[in-house]
This record gives structure tokens, C-alpha cells and sequence, in this order.
């Protein structure tokens, strides 16, 4: 919600050497989990119910993602940013597959 303020209370707050207050940008910050021996990093956190296909993946996987720290990425990095937009396509299945198949 941004404030709105009136005209006398931007000038009470002037005489009162108060600065306006505004809301500060949320962060552009980087979400990271731990799946096996994988890393998942993308700009928002991972849904908490997650979808049928995401569910079979940690299965194939044999762990859940679990939230951490990083300091630097690995090269079995993920990005999973456009992952939950819609129902994955074919190609995004195989390409996924065989970037795992090849990690």
C-alpha cells in the first residue's frame, strides 16, 4: 500500500524535520534449495504444494528440495524460474531429462 499523503501533512511533517515516509523496493533476491545432488536457484520461492510432475521428479531423485545458503553454484545448477508457469511440454521433459542424464 502506498501512503498518500496530503499536502499539510508532507508540510507538518516538513516543520518537524520528519521525512516522508515510502516503501522500500523489495529486493530482487535469489531463492536456493538443495534436491540430491542438485541445485535449484530461482527468483521466487518454490510452491508449497508442488506440482504431480515436481513430486515424481524429487521421487527419481530420492529426496524433497530442502532450502540453503549458497555462496557459489555448482555446475548441476537448475533454474527453475519458468518451471511452474504452466504444465511442461514435451521438450521441456526431455531437455530436462538429459541435462540430469548427463549430470
Amino acid at each position: 500500500m502506498n501512503a498518500q499523503w496530503t499536502s499539510q501533512q508532507m508540510q507538518a511533517l516538513a516543520a518537524m524535520n520528519i521525512p516522508l515516509w515510502e516503501k522500500a523496493p523489495e529486493p530482487k533476491g535469489q531463492y536456493f534449495y538443495k534436491l540430491g545432488s542438485y541445485h535449484l536457484v530461482g527468483e521466487a520461492q518454490l510452491p508449497v504444494e508442488l506440482p504431480q510432475w515436481f513430486n515424481d521428479f524429487c521421487l527419481c531423485v530420492g529426496e524433497r528440495p530442502v532450502a540453503v545458503k549458497i555462496t557459489e553454484l555448482s555446475d548441476n545448477c537448475l533454474n527453475y524460474d519458468t518451471w511452474f508457469d504452466n504444465l511442461p511440454t514435451a521438450d521441456f521433459k526431455k531437455a530436462l531429462w538429459q541435462r540430469l542424464s548427463h549430470a
